[in-house]
């Protein structure tokens, strides 16, 4: 998740909560011909991090290819292709879930993993782009011939992003059409739902949780009590905060990368709390409120 889920985020969820197979970076993308900065930087911290898989975000063969090659030379053999992204302005620019509007296009992507058979490839895809009726049967074809390690679908159209609820008949559609090894991905948000995917499809590889664990980490130790599952969660934020105020210039950079944080982390706390730290422009206030929230069991005390 773009902005989120960056190099301190995974460790510190590694860390503090564990449970997780395989993480995936935000995606990474060419800049004036290689890949971003930040990218970069991403890269070179990959070696250090457990399963964790590039995600790239290429808009055609020579894209494609030239990223997997900067990230084979890092000496990593797992990458994620991005035919999912929604956003308005990915998809105008050829990239992320425009592609699915067009075989040729997925196809043209997907040599990549056939130049490069010592890379294990993935892709990630959603059920169509305006409707679950668009996703062709070309298209399904062209990843079915893909020499791919599993594919990962989120269960909406690009049109959706992420509104409504993702379409659990929309995938076993889907689900019946694919020879490869399946992971679903879209509104995930506890682990009754996780049983419930894998009873109703029982070849599933796995689940993708994105949000839900931004937004609840602690889902990834169901069986740890209330207090150790607060304790857990005040270790993660302290560390995701840490790093961040480190890497930030001063305390006005620091507050609005970390209220960015707070939009999407614990919902289900205190909701005065909640809005406090989101409007206050005073670094010591922020602080104070946040630290508030963690002391509460209730921050912890979620169904789940």
């Amino acid at each position: 998740m773009q902005g989120y889920t960056d190099h301190v985020f995974r460790m510190a969820l590694h860390r503090c909560f564990g449970g997780v197979d395989t993480m995936f970076t935000p995606f990474m993308r060419l800049e004036g011909g290689k890949l971003r900065r930040r990218d970069e930087r991403e890269l070179q911290l990959l070696s250090g991090e457990p399963a964790t898989v590039p995600q790239i975000l290429p808009k055609n063969f020579d894209e494609a290819l030239a990223m997997a090659q900067t990230i084979a030379a890092a000496g990593l053999k797992r990458i994620d292709i991005n035919m999912s992204c929604p956003f308005v302005p990915v998809m105008k620019s050829g990239r992320g879930a425009s592609l699915l509007a067009d075989a040729a296009a997925v196809a043209d992507v997907l040599k990549v993993a056939e130049q490069m058979p010592d890379i294990d490839f993935s892709l990630k895809i959603r059920l169509g782009v305006k409707s679950f009726d668009d996703l062709a049967d070309e298209v399904v074809e062209v990843v079915n011939n893909a020499p791919l390690k599993y594919v990962t679908v989120h269960a909406r159209t690009a049109a959706h992003q992420y509104a409504g609820e993702a379409s659990q008949e929309a995938f076993a559609r889907f689900y019946g059409r694919c020879r490869h090894k399946m992971v679903y991905n879209g509104d995930v948000d506890s682990l009754q739902r996780a049983e419930e995917l894998r009873r109703l499809f029982p070849e599933l590889h796995a689940v993708m949780i994105g949000r839900a664990i931004v937004a609840r980490p602690y889902l990834l130790v169901p069986e740890a009590d209330e207090q150790e599952r607060l304790e857990r969660l005040r270790r993660f934020y302290d560390a995701v905060a840490g790093a961040c105020e480190q890497s930030s210039c001063g305390d006005v950079q620091w507050l609005d990368r970390m209220q960015s944080f707070w939009k999407l982390f614990l919902p289900d706390a205190d909701r005065k709390l909640r809005k406090k730290i989101l409007k206050t422009r005073k670094p010591d206030a922020f602080r104070a409120y946040t630290a508030e929230i963690l002391s509460s069991p209730s921050a912890a005390n979620v169904t789940l």
